[in-house]
């Protein structure tokens, strides 16, 4: 039966259905999604702390000198550095 009226569009019923659906599916996939970011990230750490202390030994076992790894807190970083002073250095100088 034909009214007479064209309109054409959506409901406000049909408008509010689909924005729960959408909250509802975005509400399930956040978590996952945030947690795959967090897994992400913290294995790229991984992988550059594990690269700086491989780094470290091998400019170690080179020079022949001692590292130490610090974490500078105010650049949010793990630095290697040579050792300069304390019981490595000190037998070395003992033995030369």
């Amino acid at each position: 039966m034909y009214t007479g009226t064209d309109q054409k569009g959506f409901t406000l019923i049909e408008l509010i259905i689909v924005m729960v659906l959408i909250s509802l599916t975005t509400s399930f996939a956040l978590p996952r999604i945030q947690a795959n970011l967090y897994t992400n990230e913290l294995s790229a750490t991984a992988q550059r702390f594990v690269g700086l202390v491989t780094q470290a030994g091998q400019e170690a076992r080179a020079k022949h000198v001692a590292f130490t790894l610090r974490f500078d807190a105010e650049a949010n970083a793990f630095l290697a550095m040579p050792v300069t002073s304390g019981p490595e250095t000190e037998e070395k100088k003992n033995k030369a």
